[in-house]
């Protein structure tokens, strides 16, 4: 982990590495690999927060040392973490600054920021 999510990220009960098979074997690209990848976390997520988990999704970690560490081949491509538990009060995190983090205003971007119109 880097950054913040290196302090409270070992707290969790389970840290689940979300990777993809990104090549074949001779090389080519497996297009869906990523879709299918971040398809199988989104349900993940939800199948959890149904069991009464909570899921946080980690992007910022080393993906290099992830390699390293799990000697991940390099037709395998880290994505994400998955941090899965109990939800802790917010100042169980004990800094100030991520507890002000936690307990603010959730804000989303504007779907016409997102969502593009036209024809294909």
């Amino acid at each position: 982990m880097v950054g913040f999510n290196k302090t409270w990220s070992p707290k969790a009960s389970a840290l689940i590495l979300v990777a993809a098979v990104t090549t074949q074997p001779d090389g080519t690209l497996r297009t869906g690999a990523l879709y299918d990848a971040g398809l199988a976390a989104s349900l993940m997520t939800v199948e959890a927060h149904h069991r009464g988990q909570v899921v946080h999704q980690i992007g910022g970690f080393n993906k290099e040392a992830v390699i390293k560490d799990f000697g991940l081949s390099p037709e395998i491509t880290p994505i994400a973490i998955l941090a899965i538990g109990k939800q802790a009060p917010a100042d169980a995190l004990g800094d100030e600054k991520m507890v002000e983090r936690e307990i603010s205003a959730r804000t989303r971007v504007p779907l016409t920021q997102l969502i593009l119109s036209g024809s294909l």
